[in-house]
């Protein structure tokens, strides 16, 4: 590549100086990414926060699969992380503590901790701490989202009622209002 000083047009800087701030904001956007995502407020919804967890990280070996499934334990259905298996239970509902679940994850005997190494799986202390407050919270389960009847929202209050035409103007502009 040739020194800088010896390019003779500015669009060649141009182009140059524009695939270096490209690389740059690439950069930053894969810092992003790569980040946890942000620790939802409120109570933890089984759907939203813990399902994607298990499912990604658990159900290949306790999930729904009978013929994979490992350790005769289910993690997909309340009643399989709940039954009693040789007196421990995977979860205990308001007891991370006494969860065989959650002392899988954070125990540092590579032999018992979930998941194994071999799977190439790992979850980040963000998603361990989502579990354990999870099922200090009550471990409340959900159906599986698709088959929860939808249900329609509350309209918010808003002060300018003379510019909503319709429900979702009534959304838009209280957020709006909300933001200032």
């Amino acid at each position: 590549m040739k020194p800088l000083h010896e390019f003779r047009t500015g669009h060649q800087l141009g182009l140059i100086l524009a695939f270096l701030t490209g690389c740059a904001v690439l950069g930053q956007s894969c810092a992003v990414w790569a980040a946890d995502p942000p620790r939802p407020t409120g109570p933890i919804e089984f759907n939203r926060d813990i399902r994607p967890i298990l499912s990604d990280n658990c159900y290949q070996c306790h999930g729904p699969d009978s013929v994979q499934r490992k350790a005769g334990l289910r993690l997909d259905t309340e009643a399989g992380a709940t039954v009693d298996l040789g007196g421990r239970r995977a979860v205990v509902s308001g007891h991370a503590d006494q969860s065989e679940m959650f002392l899988r994850l954070i125990t540092t005997e590579a032999e018992e901790r979930m998941p194994p190494q071999s799977s190439g799986k790992q979850l980040t202390p963000a998603q361990i701490n989502l579990i354990r407050d999870w099922i200090n919270q009550g471990a409340v389960w959900q159906k599986h989202w698709a088959f929860i009847p939808p249900k329609s929202p509350k309209l918010p209050s808003v002060v300018g009622t003379h510019l909503v035409r319709n429900p979702i103007d009534q959304f838009v502009l209280a957020r709006l209002e909300q933001v200032g």
